[in-house]
This record gives C-alpha cells, sequence and structure tokens, in this order.
C-alpha cells in the first residue's frame, strides 16, 4: 500500500469513528425515551388498576340491576 492508500483507509476509518459516535448517542436517546415511555405506562396502569377497583367497589354498593319494566 502507498500513501495514498494508507491515507484513504485513515479517512475511513475516522468517518466509520464518527458513524459509531452519532450511532451511540442516538442509541442512548432512544434508551432515555424508552425508559421515559415504560414510566409513563406503569403509571397509566396503576391509574388503570386504580380506576377498575373504584368501579367494581362502586357497582358492589349500588346491588345487582333488576330488569325494569317498559
Amino acid at each position: 500500500m502507498d500513501t495514498d492508500d494508507l491515507d484513504q483507509v485513515e479517512k475511513q476509518i475516522h468517518e466509520l469513528l464518527l458513524v459509531c459516535v452519532d450511532l451511540r448517542k442516538e442509541n442512548e436517546a432512544l434508551k432515555k425515551c424508552l425508559h421515559q415511555q415504560t414510566t409513563e405506562l406503569d403509571s397509566l396502569t396503576q391509574q388503570r388498576e386504580a380506576t377498575d377497583e373504584k368501579v367494581s367497589y362502586l357497582l358492589t354498593c349500588l346491588g345487582p340491576s333488576e330488569p325494569q319494566d317498559e
């Protein structure tokens, strides 16, 4: 290999390293976003469970419904 070939390989390696850095940054941002969404989903799931419990309790308090004559 001559000097020009080595320079070209060095440039390509440098470009690949820059791509790797960009991909790592993007990966970290996606991990953070996923963590936030997971936390939000967990919170919404807990709220839904609490609401379901309240609805179930209220329905129990109302007792069995009787069919109404029209």
